[in-house]
């Protein structure tokens, strides 16, 4: 009976975390959408979207193309990208369908967990960019865009788990920008 519990407990576990990981990546796939409208202008952004969402390598190269214009990137930054992107579909498009995806078993589960975090991994280091892109790019934006941008990071930031350990929110938004600058400019 207890084992039952705990079964059930794992599941709620992961599922609950399957809920937090598609709040991530439409998060991540706001951000994205502000980059299209940074780099590629606002002109059929969703239609970009869509195509960069798709995996559509002429649409992510253009992307790619113009974000090096303004910023340096890290060498492998299109290759972790496109890693995302293809994780992100399988999580969005074809998770259950996974022959590893199984809620039954603990073998299931911890296979579950670590496509999560690898998904998770990815994400971080693309949102970290695009964040910091966004940042460097809001001299080149229109008033328009720099708010749509701004609002758009807000946002992330209120929906945010707020847990930065013993830090206050100035020194974790000092420390994430840091990183971004050490590790990826």
């Amino acid at each position: 009976m207890q084992e039952t519990s705990i079964q059930e407990k794992d599941i709620l576990g992961i599922t609950s975390r399957i809920g937090n990981v598609l709040i991530i990546i439409q998060k991540m796939e706001a951000l994205l959408k502000a980059s299209i409208i940074a780099s590629l202008g606002s002109s059929d952004a969703d239609n970009k979207l869509s195509k960069i969402l798709n995996e559509d390598k002429l649409t992510l190269g253009m992307l790619l193309q113009q974000m090096k214009l303004r910023v340096e990137l890290p060498d492998t930054f299109s290759a972790t990208l496109i890693e995302f992107l293809h994780l992100r579909n399988l999580f969005i498009h074809k998770l259950f369908l996974q022959d590893w995806f199984d809620l039954k078993t603990s073998e299931g589960l911890i296979t579950i967990e670590k496509f999560l975090s690898t998904l998770l991994s990815k994400g971080a280091i693309a949102i970290r960019i695009f964040v910091a892109f966004g940042s460097k790019s809001n001299s080149q934006l229109s008033k328009e865009n720099i708010n749509m941008f701004d609002k758009l990071i807000e946002r992330i930031i209120l929906t945010a788990n707020t847990d930065f350990g013993d830090k206050s929110f100035e020194q974790y938004t000092d420390d994430f920008s840091k990183d971004v600058s050490e590790n990826y400019f």
